[in-house]
């Protein structure tokens, strides 16, 4: 994962994404995801803030966890 503003590299990681499908949410009639990323540096909270849309949980994990 590459972040880059003017060309001027701020993050820069490698990366793997995990998603499991958790089931169909008939309340809200949409699929239901949990996705882990993995990156092999902590990503800043400020990027988080930027990639992440609104409504989406994020809570940073150790790899322990996973």
């Amino acid at each position: 994962m590459v972040i880059r503003i003017f060309g001027i590299t701020l993050f820069d990681s490698d990366y793997q994404i995990v998603a499991t499908f958790r089931g169909y949410v008939p309340v809200t009639s949409q699929n239901d995801f949990a996705v882990a990323v993995m990156t092999t540096r902590p990503v800043p909270e400020w990027a988080i803030g930027v990639i992440m849309p609104d409504g989406v949980d994020v809570n940073p994990i150790s790899g322990d966890d996973f």
